[in-house]
């Protein structure tokens, strides 16, 4: 990238951190788009075949068997939410449902920022058919921690290195995407959206002509202090390749700045009935646990 083109970012980029809050969302997608495709080629960092065996959701409630207004009685309750009570996400825009989730049990609970005396259910997601699964085409944000992290860094192998054009670009991606958000900040949410939905935008290989579906993004965990990372994917992928084997539910017995100690309280099972669809929900089968104690570090 010649100077004058990457004085021209520098100050389009500057100005879209003072006028996030106003601008319309379509012309951030469209800034990110141009900041990504401005290099020679593109060079974002793209897992072609990612498996991971176990997908961990979680989410919390009041109540031991649910929230006031809803009991927890179908695995629909634990994929990605409907699309029309989605509110703005990291990677997720207004009314927009994608899936969220981690490959370990402890960041998916860290994620939820669980609270004393509440309850969190963790769903773990297992590949249907591993014989028959070629793995998932992921691109990385913040490629740079996400490479010092396993099972990354050893997908991307122990001489991994960017060009100094790919690692400036994911230095800038990764700025946009991991501020910190809080109440009153929640709008910088569309900085992070608009490098999601480029990075899942379909990759076109020049060479051979053809189109291919991006079906997730990775990216370090805030709450974790980039120690490990989070997903998200297309839910069409995970639906049609993944399955709920186990269901559990925790107790919050303390949350301090160190450490997360949970009761297991029950163990949830789909019920074997037989489907219509492939993509029908199958019912929740619960019974109570042995009060197992876990203790997570953060």
């Amino acid at each position: 990238m010649n100077d004058e083109k990457r004085n021209t970012l520098i100050n389009e980029y500057n100005n879209l951190l003072r006028e996030y809050m106003r601008i319309p969302q379509e012309q951030i997608n469209r800034w990110v788009k141009d900041l990504i495709f401005s290099q020679t080629r593109f060079t974002s960092e793209v897992i072609v075949n990612y498996h991971c065996d176990g997908l961990f959701r979680a989410r919390t409630h009041n109540r031991l068997d649910g929230s006031d207004k809803t009991l927890f009685t179908c695995e629909s309750q634990f994929w990605n939410p409907p699309a029309e009570i989605c509110k703005l996400g990291r990677c997720n825009d207004v009314n927009e449902s994608l899936f969220y989730c981690s490959i370990e049990l402890s960041t998916s609970i860290i994620e939820t920022k669980p609270i004393k005396g509440e309850f969190i259910t963790v769903a773990k997601f297992q590949i249907k058919n591993p014989e028959k699964y070629n793995g998932a085409r992921v691109r990385l944000i913040g490629v740079k921690t996400l490479s010092k992290l396993y099972p990354i860094k050893d997908v991307l192998g122990e001489d991994y290195e960017r060009d100094a054009e790919g690692l400036e670009l994911d230095e800038t991606l990764d700025e946009l995407f991991h501020k910190r958000i809080s109440p009153e900040t929640e709008k910088l949410y569309r900085l992070s959206v608009a490098v999601t939905k480029s990075m899942l935008t379909t990759l076109y290989d020049r060479e051979q002509q053809v189109y291919v579906e991006m079906h997730g993004v990775l990216y370090p965990s805030i709450e974790r202090n980039r120690k490990h990372f989070n997903m998200v994917f297309r839910p069409n992928h995970v639906r049609y390749h993944y399955a709920i084997g186990e269901l559990r539910t925790f107790e919050v017995i303390e949350n301090n700045d160190t450490i997360i100690i949970l009761k297991e309280r029950r163990i949830g099972k789909l019920k074997p009935t037989i489907r219509s669809d492939p993509f029908d929900y199958f019912g929740i089968s619960w019974k109570n646990s042995n009060d197992e104690i876990i203790t997570i570090n953060k």
